[in-house]
């Protein structure tokens, strides 16, 4: 072949080459979604292999809408059953851009974020429902902004998981005069020692890894936790009574790396936050759902569930909060304390109304 032939080719194939969008050779993106549930498949009527509320199902909704509408240049992995580590040990990952997301419970980050504690306070939230009104209106939004400042941790959306109740093996408790003689195993928190000591119980902090063998050998005789995890983990064969008071809204958050986030493309960070939306609108669905079977299910181990009447849990509300709400404070502020209270009377308002 002449060499001005050879040259001429060689020019045409350096055109052509650099002719291609980078984003042709580009690499894909890889999100990796840590969360404490294990699959589950799920039907109208039960829900197999995990728990009775799952973050599973938000994850494998994030996971379909994510690669199909991305092509598949982004690839979502699904890490369930904390795989990844507990959930305070994902929330750091992320945080050092290890692990890209996760579904965790939002109490955790109160490590790093104080003000997350104003939204633990005990008989805070009535509803559910006037829980979502607070988080997606202007406290949520100015709580989401300190997270991201502090930890490079965008939260792109919230559920729950349920009310927490406390359950025992000693007695059941009807009134703030039974927990007196009781020893709880509680969170490794002062506002939760404070919430429980006020009602007359011992409090015994103690990691959630060592709780099931404390209940099964008597160490402690009772815990709180919401009916989707006494269900979950199997609590109802070490414990016989459950008193539903509903006393700590456990919240969850989908979080994902900021760093991650703001390198995709504008078309991309789209997806995301609208498969995470429906992501999270199929978790909601599924835990609510999961509620109505719980008690039905717990119904049949023989454990006994016991409901207060409105004088004894307005008596017991009362008595916690004055405990634990002058420590919140010292903790996150006045000025984001009254935020947080004055949140919820307007969406109590707006709500009941």
């Amino acid at each position: 072949m002449p060499n001005k032939i050879k040259k001429i080719l060689i020019v045409l194939l350096t055109i052509a080459f650099v002719s291609v969008p980078l984003k042709s050779f580009a690499k894909d993106i890889v999100i990796k979604i840590g969360y404490p549930d294990p699959p589950a498949t799920v039907y109208l009527d039960k829900i197999e292999q995990g728990a009775l509320g799952t973050t599973h199902a938000g994850a494998v909704v994030f996971k379909r809408i994510v690669e199909k509408r991305t092509n598949g240049k982004i690839k979502v992995k699904l890490f369930p059953s904390m795989q990844l580590g507990g959930e305070a040990e994902m929330i750091q990952s992320i945080q050092e851009g290890t692990l890209e997301a996760s579904y965790t419970s939002f109490s955790p980050m109160s490590n790093f974020v104080p003000e997350v504690l104003a939204l633990n306070l005990p008989y805070l939230f009535k509803s559910t429902a006037i829980a979502y009104k607070v988080l997606e209106g202007p406290v949520g939004e100015e709580l989401n902004s300190i997270v991201l400042k502090k930890m490079g941790i965008r939260i792109l959306n919230y559920g729950h998981y349920g009310y927490k109740c406390f359950t025992n093996n000693k007695k059941p408790i009807r009134n703030i005069n039974d927990f007196k003689g009781i020893k709880l195993r509680v969170m490794e928190r002062p506002d939760m020692v404070r919430l429980v000591e006020s009602l007359g119980a011992h409090s015994t902090p103690m990691a959630w890894s060592e709780l099931y063998t404390a209940l099964q050998t008597g160490v402690v005789d009772g815990q709180d936790n919401p009916l989707s995890i006494i269900e979950a983990y199997k609590l109802w064969e070490v414990q016989k009574y459950i008193f539903v008071d509903n006393h700590v809204l456990g919240l969850i958050s989908f979080n994902i790396n900021d760093k991650l986030y703001q390198s995709l493309t504008p078309e991309y960070k789209t997806i995301v936050r609208e498969a995470a939306y429906l992501g999270n609108t199929a978790y909601r669905g599924v835990i609510d759902m999961g509620t109505t079977l719980i008690e039905d299910f717990l119904d049949k181990t023989g454990v006994q569930i016991i409901y207060p009447t409105a004088a004894d849990l307005k008596e017991i509300q009362e008595t916690a909060q004055k405990a634990v709400i002058p420590w919140v404070r010292s903790q996150v502020g006045d000025e984001f304390m009254d935020k947080v209270l004055n949140a919820v009377k307007e969406a109590e308002k707006e709500f009941y109304q």
